[in-house]
């Protein structure tokens, strides 16, 4: 981990700390690699960018109407979604166009970076029934790329007084997702602190001294 920041140790009454950095194991592989996403992105060109699944062959194609049959029959495409690379200087991000439904042509959709496409059978097995759901879905996807892509991936540690780590969480997509879950897990664990202060003081009151708290440590400073 490369350290961001930390909270300081006065703010917690447990004396935990929430260490936020860049987590440097997931440079060799995008959120793609690891499968599991619901849409297909497509491409007529290889991509400097974006890690695309297929190459659209269009040595045939000469008009946006053939395009639109040949996708919708060689991926069994339901949905059809235009993703364009917005650039910000020397970074960017993939951001899905309009979606184009069952029946309509598209226009224009040579000049964009990729095409999402996504099936019926896909749709039904992931349980969506919304487009705005699996449009949803796509953004989730191509944020956690243009993350990665950016090196906006990030690993929490929650660390109790003594350095001891408590836990770790890795693979966090997006600066403020990470923020968030920081903060969820120092708040855990502060509820497990106060639990093991109430379980030391119940045994404390009948003369029973308890040599490893039970909650990893984390209150009794032990």
């Amino acid at each position: 981990m490369i350290e961001i920041e930390r909270t300081k140790k006065e703010d917690s009454p447990h004396g935990l700390i929430g260490v936020l950095g860049y987590d440097e194991e997931c440079g060799n592989f995008s959120p793609r690699t690891w499968g599991g996403n619901l849409w297909t992105l497509i491409s007529n060109k290889a991509s400097r960018h974006l890690e695309i699944d297929a190459t659209i062959a269009t040595d045939a194609l000469y008009s946006d109407e053939e395009l639109a049959r040949y996708v919708r029959e060689r991926w069994d495409a339901h949905l059809i979604v235009p993703v364009r690379y917005e650039s910000h200087g020397p970074q960017g991000r993939y951001v899905p166009e309009d979606l184009i439904k069952p029946g309509e042509l598209f226009e224009g959709s040579w000049s964009f970076e990729a095409l999402a496409v996504v099936s019926k059978a896909q749709l039904k097995e992931a349980g969506i029934r919304r487009h705005k759901k699996a449009l949803a879905e796509l953004k989730t996807e191509l944020d956690a790329y243009s993350d990665w892509a950016n090196g906006h991936v990030y690993e929490v540690l929650i660390v109790d007084r003594y350095n001891e780590i408590l836990d770790s969480v890795a693979d966090i997509y997006g600066f403020d997702d990470a923020r968030a879950q920081m903060g969820g897990a120092l708040s855990y664990w502060e509820q497990r602190a106060v639990k093991e202060d109430e379980q030391v003081a119940y045994w404390a009151a009948r003369d029973v001294v308890t040599l490893v708290p039970a909650c990893r440590q984390v209150a009794a400073g032990w």
